[in-house]
């Protein structure tokens, strides 16, 4: 029992160490960011997604990021994060952050503290790793690992001589994405124990060094509402919900969040994110809000800073450049471009009417994407085009396109109406349209290639149907032809439509 004891304390002391000698009256971890609005919004629940804001939570969620992002809450409190993809799932990651605060009560008077952080970071998919580009399981898995350097810590405090000093940090993590709608992530952030390759602690310039404590992150997120892919399908409305535990030398920290989306531009955000403070552990609740199009976007988060436990608002601007066109070389294999649309061009539009059987689907494809309608896969050819086409059902049709291409996978859906095709003598043209409409309903029935003869009579037990079908009344099986049917029968029938 002695040496499993030992055991888990040696490495609490590795991985879980004390609070800066020097910071811990503030509490203040420089190299633990959580910002970002969209991040803070869901109350920080993020070490399982997969955007800009991944290189601060989950170096790992990079792999299938790219962008810019400039975050702020005030003139001295900034943030720039970059995310540049560079083909096969791999991807570079950028950040620069500045922190200021001043008038932070301490006992004795008050305090200022400044810093200033940089955040390099790589990420890949393990299909990326020889003897696992074979397996498409590995597309879903990415790891990525960050260096952390702190340019320039500063801190005055009232009665003390001023301080300063620098370190650098790591961070690692992985994320998996089990399912179109689900994931889940861990990250170590500031992995190295103190002293190793001369990290994992800041050296002040009063010649002491302090260890730096790391905090261990384990969540996941779920798209509940939301694409084709999802448990419930909507199509105008989503909800992601996510939630993480973060591990500290202190107690663990709980962070959850939903985000809901309304046609997929408009967003709301909410969470619960625990927090320590110099009075303990406080439990908030964080809103957010955003606006996102093809090529950015913005987001508004309010919530609570624990140094010096008051509200704020943070606004973050988020760009796309739809120009970044990411190119790997391989000698028996093309550029592969990784981009917002893999698909060019499409020959189909929304809310389509047609009457033909079959529609003609083409278009252009980036390279190496594959192209899948209504779930069958369509062949690309050499100069990247696809041509195919589609049976239709009478009536009200939902084409489905997929494009598929570095394991990750974009949807669009298009509405096809197609009419019934329905031959009229020459006189009766004007009326065309309406016959269309209601064979295309169903309320009208030609068999085969047989025409529609205006002036033709009708039995009894037509028009009984029509006028049932036209209302959206059920119909009984009728084992005789409508011709002999008697006329007690068809009495009936128009009994039970009046009742």
């Amino acid at each position: 029992m002695s040496l499993v004891v030992s055991r888990w304390s040696l490495v609490v002391s590795l991985f879980f160490s004390p609070s800066f000698a020097q910071l811990s009256e503030l509490n203040i971890n420089p190299l633990v960011n959580e910002t970002g609005a969209r991040p803070l919004g869901m109350g920080a629940a993020y070490v399982a997604e997969d955007d800009l804001n991944s290189i601060l939570y989950n170096p790992a969620g990079t792999a299938w990021a790219k962008g810019i992002e400039l975050s702020g809450k005030d003139t001295t409190n900034l943030s720039a994060l970059q995310v540049y993809p560079f083909g096969q799932g791999s991807s570079f990651g950028l950040a620069i952050l500045t922190n200021s605060l001043s008038n932070i009560p301490i006992a004795g008077g008050t305090a200022d503290e400044s810093n200033n952080v940089v955040h390099l970071s790589y990420a890949s998919k393990l299909s990326n790793l020889p003897g696992l580009n074979r397996l498409a399981a590995m597309q879903k898995v990415s790891c990525g690992i960050g260096i952390k350097g702190l340019m320039q810590q500063t801190l005055r405090r009232t009665g003390r001589l001023d301080e300063s000093g620098s370190g650098w940090e790591m961070d690692a993590g992985v994320l998996w994405k089990g399912a179109p709608w689900w994931r889940l992530g861990v990250s170590l952030l500031n992995a190295l124990p103190a002293n190793t390759l001369g990290g994992g602690k800041i050296n002040w310039n009063n010649s002491t060094a302090e260890a730096i404590p790391s905090m261990f992150k384990a969540g996941g997120s779920m798209q509940i509402i939301g694409d084709i892919y999802s448990p419930v399908y909507n199509e105008y409305y989503g909800l992601l919900a996510a939630g993480e535990v973060d591990f500290t030398a202190s107690q663990p920290l709980i962070h959850c969040g939903i985000e809901a989306d309304f046609m997929d531009y408009l967003f709301l955000r909410a969470g619960l994110m625990q927090q320590k403070t110099v009075n303990g552990i406080t439990a908030d609740i964080n809103l957010g809000l955003g606006y996102k199009s093809d090529s950015g976007g913005v987001d508004i988060a309010y919530y609570r800073d624990p140094v010096k436990d008051e509200k704020n608002l943070l606004i973050s601007l988020v760009y796309y450049p739809q120009s970044w066109i990411v190119i790997k070389q391989l000698e028996v294999r093309r550029p592969v471009l990784e981009t917002d649309d893999p698909i060019e061009k499409i020959s189909l539009a929304d809310n389509l009417v047609i009457s033909e059987p079959k529609l003609t689907i083409f278009g252009k494809a980036k390279n190496e994407v594959a192209v899948l309608i209504d779930g069958h896969p369509v062949y690309v050819d050499e100069d990247h085009t696809f041509k195919t086409r589609v049976p239709l059902d009478v009536g009200k049709n939902l084409v489905v396109v997929e494009a598929r291409w570095e394991g990750e996978s974009k949807i669009w859906k298009y509405k096809v109406l197609r009419k019934a095709q329905v031959n009229l003598a020459q006189k009766d043209q004007l009326i065309q349209r309406e016959i269309e409409t209601m064979v295309t309903l169903g309320v009208v029935e030609i068999s085969g290639k047989a025409g529609f003869n205006i002036d033709a009579g009708i039995t009894r037990g037509e028009l009984a149907a029509w006028i049932a079908k036209a209302n959206g009344l059920p119909i009984p099986a009728v084992e005789r032809p409508n011709e002999i049917v008697s006329k007690a029968e068809g009495e009936a029938i128009f009994k039970s439509l009046e009742n």
